[in-house]
Parts: structure tokens; C-alpha cells; sequence
């Protein structure tokens, strides 16, 4: 959060928060997203559960290129 601030500050536009999961996390993925989301606004909290089969990580380009679009 301390990041996003500092960027924010900077005028930097960021165009999400990625939360990986962790392998051995004892809070649930979406409990941290959850929590996450309660101190920031305007800016989507994104989910990624882990992956262990090597080449499935989701594409997540799209939060990239909404962005650009919402900034045109």
C-alpha cells in the first residue's frame, strides 16, 4: 500500500494490484484481496491463484490494456 501511495503521489497511474497466492499462506486469497480493497479505490485488486503446472499462469494482459483505454 505504501507503494501504491507513493505512486499515486508521483501521479503515476497504476493499473492494478496483482495478489498471488502464496503456497503455504494460512489466510485464504480472497480474504487478502478483501482486505486489500478496504484501503484502496479507483484501483482493481486482481487475484491470481497458484499455479503448479509450469505455462498455466492466466494471461493478464487485459489489466493492462483496459487501462491504456480508460486513460485515452
Amino acid at each position: 500500500l505504501t507503494a501504491l501511495e507513493a505512486l499515486q503521489a508521483k501521479a503515476i497511474t497504476v493499473a492494478a494490484i496483482v495478489v498471488s497466492e502464496s503456497e503455504n499462506s494460512p489466510v485464504p486469497l480472497e480474504e487478502t484481496v478483501a482486505e486489500i480493497e478496504r484501503f484502496v479505490s479507483g484501483v482493481r485488486v486482481q487475484a491470481v491463484p497458484r499455479c503448479f503446472e509450469l505455462g498455466r499462469a492466466p494471461d493478464l494482459t487485459y489489466l493492462i490494456t483496459d487501462s491504456v483505454r480508460k486513460n485515452r
